[in-house]
């Protein structure tokens, strides 16, 4: 609610139609708004407890997901009230205490011990990072969600893993993939064009490749047989750029085409160590050491080479 209307009225109690002073009180200012908000968080990160401690860490609530919930909410408020300052919309900061609170609650995620980033192969970790049936012990998922389509039902189950998935990226999300060099594709000289999928992948960061579908990719893998993946199938996909995040391509015999069981991820390392970049580079105190202990390490998972 804050997000789509900035000044709300704090109520803090019961409340009945007979409330009449209640319900037509003004609004609160913004920033009252998030000190409410962020003082609830404080309060649940105090008394939860790390997910370590729980007997099924990922998919309870644990103090790591209060931190990293503060950390997303300080950063965004934080870039707001810094962005908005002289207009309209203002808060009443300038932002920089919310995002050093950003950064201290992301720092305590990414030294905490606790998460660790997936490696492997740099042409298939990021890709086999989205396609499991089960995180219990992945080391760099913080939160996610465990379907069980036999114990629960098909309504409970998962669709995105299937093919096709009535999902697709935008032309638009994949210039934002850089290129092999580690430069956006508007200066590399190593960008060949993104005009057909056939050619969108080449010299471009690996994650793009385990992100969609381009032809000769593999499509599913059924006992001896293979399929490839061809063509879009525009009606479900929508945009004719399919994701392969999520495809579970191997079919267990046991469950058949229709396994709903892929898990979904919510908060994982990551975002924390890229929270904790963005909010010290908007406080203009980001240095080398926080680059290599966060946005290099992301890059180094997938040999892309690192940033100065």
């Amino acid at each position: 609610m804050m997000k789509n209307f900035g000044d709300l009225p704090i109520i803090d109690k019961p409340v009945t139609e007979a409330d009449v002073d209640i319900l037509n009180a003004p609004r609160n200012k913004r920033t009252e708004v998030f000190n409410f908000i962020l003082n609830d968080l404080e309060i649940a990160i105090s008394k939860m407890r790390p997910s370590n401690q729980l007997a099924t860490p990922g998919t309870r609530l644990s103090k790591d997901i209060a931190l990293m919930f503060k950390a997303r909410a300080c950063l965004y408020e934080g870039t707001w009230e810094k962005y908005h300052q002289g207009t309209p919309f203002a808060g009443q900061t300038d932002g920089k205490a919310y995002l050093q609170q950003a950064a201290d609650a992301a720092l305590q995620i990414v030294d905490g011990g606790n998460y660790s980033l997936v490696v492997g192969n740099p042409n298939r970790v990021y890709a086999d990072l989205f396609n499991r049936t089960n995180y219990a012990g992945v080391s760099e998922v913080i939160f996610y969600k465990h379907y069980d389509r036999e114990a629960h039902g098909n309504t409970f189950g998962n669709q995105l893993w299937n093919w096709p998935n009535a999902y697709g990226y935008t032309y638009e999300a994949t210039k934002f993939f850089l290129c092999k060099d580690g430069l956006p594709i508007a200066v590399s000289p190593l960008f060949v064009g993104d005009a057909t999928l056939d050619i969108l992948e080449k010299n471009r960061d690996p994650r793009l490749a385990q992100s969609v579908m381009v032809p000769t990719d593999i499509r599913r893998i059924q006992g001896t047989d293979t399929t490839y993946f061809i063509l879009p199938d525009v009606l479900n996909s929508g945009t004719g750029i399919e994701s392969r995040k999520f495809r579970h391509i191997v079919v267990d015999p046991a469950v058949g085409i229709q396994n709903h069981n892929v898990d979904y991820i919510f908060m994982r390392l990551p975002e924390a160590m890229l929270i904790y970049a963005e909010a010290k580079a908007e406080l203009g105190t980001l240095t080398q050491a926080d680059v290599d202990k966060t946005i290099n390490k992301i890059r180094d998972r997938v040999a892309c080479p690192t940033l100065s």
